[in-house]
């Protein structure tokens, strides 16, 4: 994948800030509040900045927190977590945090899709936590690929058939493969592993729920 070549420093290391696995959750919470209001039904602004508030107090500040403190203890390098023995416990605390955000979306009552895909995101996290024992699996395109799932779903089910927003969605997955490779922070090997892994374990669970109503 020699690509990422000509991708700049300056682009590669905004894409990985921009799209850090921590943040993309609340961006998907904020795609889904606008199209569910504009194609399904209007959703009050009360429950979008409840929707919005708490998944970015789960699967953002919360870990952000932690693991701002454990750099600030010496337990880990950077935010990245570039060093793979370094990982199990942050790890451990995100994904307590991602198992509070699930149950926080049932508690809202959230559709059922996207109970089951922050659920699938659990599990992918628990999995990528036992790869990271043994290989540097990216983090930030398992997230990417388990949000690209997760926007396909919301498309389907709120009945939007854009092929052009798929299409976008892939290339900035791909960007952000590049990105990472070109920061020397995974091999391709690891990038493509990472995101079919979330794309896989996220879109898996939408299929069998679309089928099953």
């Amino acid at each position: 994948m020699e690509s990422h070549k000509a991708l700049p420093d300056k682009l590669a290391y905004a894409l990985s800030v921009l799209l850090y696995p921590l943040f993309v959750s609340t961006y998907v919470i904020i795609v889904f509040c606008q199209l569910f209001s504009r194609h399904v039904l209007p959703l009050t602004w009360t429950y979008q900045l409840l929707a919005i508030g708490g998944t970015f107090l789960f699967t953002c500040l919360l870990p952000l927190a932690i693991l701002g403190w454990m750099i600030w203890r010496g337990k880990v390098s950077n935010l990245d977590v570039t060093n793979r023995s370094e990982r199990n416990l942050p790890y451990l605390y995100a994904i307590g945090c991602i198992g509070c955000w699930c149950y926080f979306l049932h508690v809202i009552h959230m559709p059922k899709y996207m109970v089951w895909s922050a659920v699938a995101s659990l599990i992918i996290l628990i999995i990528v936590t036992l790869i990271t024992l043994r290989w540097k699996i990216s983090a930030h395109l398992s997230s990417m690929g388990g949000a690209t799932a997760m926007l396909i779903a919301i498309m389907a089910q709120c009945g939007i058939y854009s092929p052009l927003t798929i299409l976008l969605l892939m290339l900035l997955s791909w960007l952000l493969m590049l990105a990472r490779i070109r920061l020397q922070a995974h091999t391709p090997e690891q990038t493509v592993a990472g995101y079919l892994l979330g794309f896989i374990g996220v879109l898996i669970p939408n299929i069998i729920l679309l089928y099953a109503a």
